[in-house]
C-alpha cells in the first residue's frame, strides 16, 4: 500500500480556476474516474476524475480555492508501493497502520469471511440511505445499489428525495447533485401558486436550473448589461459552398468551412478577435485563433474551444469539432478544452429561425450566430436564379468596434463563405 498525489492536468496556460464543489471526502473509497472536484469555467462546469482506486486520505483542496496545473487537490492511499526515498519510511507506516485500521473496522464480529472493500462501500452507502428501514433493506436487491458522494447522499436526504429511485448521469452512473434537483423539483410541481385546472390537475411546475445554467445566468447577466451590444445581421449565397461540400468523399458539415472564413476574417479584422483592458484603456489584439463552439449538451449550453484554428484544414478542423462536441455532451469535457476562446460561434442551423442576437461571451469583443440555410429566389443582374442563404448574426462589442468595421466584417465573411477560394488569397 502507499501515498499517491492527484494533482491537476494540464490546463495549458490557465490559471486559478475556481474550485466549485467537493466530491468525495477523507475516509471514502473511490475507483477510477471517480470524479473528485468540480472546476469552473466560461458557461461550465469540469469535473477532474481520480486517475487511481484507493482511500482518499487527505483533501488539499476546499470549495471556494483556486487552482492551476499541477496543483495538489488528494492524497489517495492505493494498493501500489509508492514509498520515495525521503518519505519511504514514514510512509510505509501509514499504509501498515491504514491497513489494521481499514481491516479492523470492515471485518464483521462473526468469524464470517471479510467483506471486499467494494462491497463493503455498497453496502454502506445503501444502509445511510435506508438506515430504520429494515425491511427496505431485506427486499432491496444488490444490483439496484447506487453511486453518490457523501455530499450527495447527505443532500438528497435534506430534500426528501430517494437515490435508489434515481438515474445518475455522472460518468459510471455516478448520481450528481443535478440529479437530486430535478427529482425534488419534479416534487414540488405547482408550489408557490397552487393554480389547478378543473380535474385537479396543477397549472405550474417548478423545474430547477442545471449545474451550467446557474454558472452561465451571470455572466450572461453581466455581459448584457457591462457591454453595449449590437448586432449586424447579413446572408451569404452558400449555394457553391454547398454543392463542393456534398460532393466531398467525406460527409462534413459547413460549420468547419465557416470556422475557416471566419479565422481569415479575424485576421483581416483584428478588433474582432481582441479583448478590452479597460483599466489600462488599451485593446489587446490576439494574433492566435481560438474558436468557441456553442454546443447544447443534456445539461446546458457548454462552448469547446477549437485552438490555432487558423493553422488546421478541414478535414481535421470536422474531426475535432466533432470529437470536442461528443465529449462536451458526455460530460467529459476537459478544463483547457473549454477555456481560452478569442471568437465564439454558435450556430442554430439544426434548429431553424431566421436571425438571432448571440451575447457576447467576455473577455471576447464579438460572437457569431448562424441560423438555418434556406433556399431563396437572388436577384441576377437581369433575372432571379435560386440561392442558398445562410443568415449571419454579428454581436460586437461597441466600446472596442464601430457600426461601419461590424458591417465590413460581415460583408467580407459572407464574400468568403459565397467563394471559399478566397481564403487561399
Amino acid at each position: 500500500m502507499g501515498i499517491k498525489e492527484i494533482k491537476i492536468p494540464d490546463m495549458g496556460d490557465f490559471t486559478d480556476i475556481p474550485v466549485i464543489e467537493i466530491y468525495v471526502e477523507e475516509g471514502e473509497t473511490v475507483e477510477v474516474d471517480t470524479p473528485l472536484i468540480a472546476l469552473e469555467s466560461a458557461k461550465a462546469v469540469t469535473d477532474i476524475p481520480s486517475p487511481f482506486g484507493g482511500i482518499i486520505k487527505e483533501l488539499k483542496v476546499a470549495e471556494g480555492d483556486t487552482v492551476s496545473t499541477g496543483t495538489l487537490i488528494v492524497l489517495i492511499e492505493t494498493g501500489e508501493e509508492t514509498a520515495s526515498p525521503e518519505t519511504g519510511d514514514k510512509a510505509a507506516d501509514t499504509a501498515v497502520e491504514t491497513n489494521a485500521t481499514v481491516e479492523t473496522n470492515t471485518r464483521k464480529k462473526t468469524d464470517d469471511p471479510a467483506p471486499s472493500p467494494a462491497d463493503t462501500e455498497k453496502v454502506q452507502e445503501f444502509k445511510n440511505e435506508t438506515a430504520g428501514n429494515e425491511e427496505i433493506i431485506n427486499l432491496q436487491p444488490p444490483g439496484s445499489i447506487y453511486h453518490a458522494t457523501p455530499a450527495v447522499r447527505q443532500y438528497a436526504r435534506e430534500q426528501g428525495v430517494q437515490l435508489s429511485e434515481l438515474k445518475g448521469s455522472g460518468p459510471n452512473g455516478r448520481i450528481l447533485k443535478d440529479d437530486v434537483d430535478r427529482s425534488a423539483g419534479a416534487k414540488k410541481q405547482g408550489i408557490g401558486s397552487g393554480l389547478k385546472d378543473s380535474t385537479g390537475s396543477l397549472l405550474t411546475e417548478r423545474i430547477p436550473l442545471t449545474r451550467i445554467q446557474k454558472i452561465a445566468a451571470p455572466r450572461l447577466l453581466k455581459s448584457s448589461q457591462t457591454i453595449p451590444h449590437v448586432t449586424q445581421f447579413n446572408q451569404a449565397n452558400v449555394m457553391e459552398l454547398e454543392a463542393f461540400r456534398k460532393a466531398l468523399p467525406e460527409k462534413l458539415s459547413i460549420l468547419p468551412f465557416i470556422i475557416k472564413a471566419v479565422t481569415a476574417a479575424l485576421v483581416k479584422y483584428p478588433k474582432f478577435n481582441a479583448s478590452l483592458d479597460e483599466d489600462a484603456g488599451e485593446i489587446i489584439l490576439k494574433r492566435y485563433y481560438n474558436i468557441g463552439i456553442a454546443v447544447n449538451t443534456p445539461g446546458g449550453l457548454m462552448v469547446p474551444v477549437v485552438k490555432d484554428a487558423d493553422k488546421k484544414s478541414i478535414s481535421i478542423l470536422a474531426g475535432e469539432i466533432s470529437e470536442l462536441a461528443e465529449r462536451a455532451r458526455n460530460g467529459k469535457s476537459e478544463v483547457v478544452e473549454l477555456t481560452g476562446a478569442t471568437f465564439t460561434i454558435s450556430s442554430l442551423g439544426g434548429v431553424g429561425g431566421t436571425a438571432f442576437t448571440p451575447i457576447i461571451n467576455p473577455p471576447e469583443t464579438a460572437i457569431l450566430g448562424i441560423s438555418r440555410i434556406s433556399r431563396q429566389p437572388v436577384w441576377k443582374g437581369d433575372e432571379f436564379i435560386p440561392g442558398d442563404m445562410l443568415p449571419l448574426s454579428l454581436s460586437y462589442d461597441h466600446r472596442v468596434i464601430d457600426g461601419a468595421e461590424g458591417a465590413e466584417f460581415t460583408v467580407y465573411l459572407s464574400s468568403l463563405l459565397e467563394d471559399i477560394r478566397r481564403i487561399l488569397l
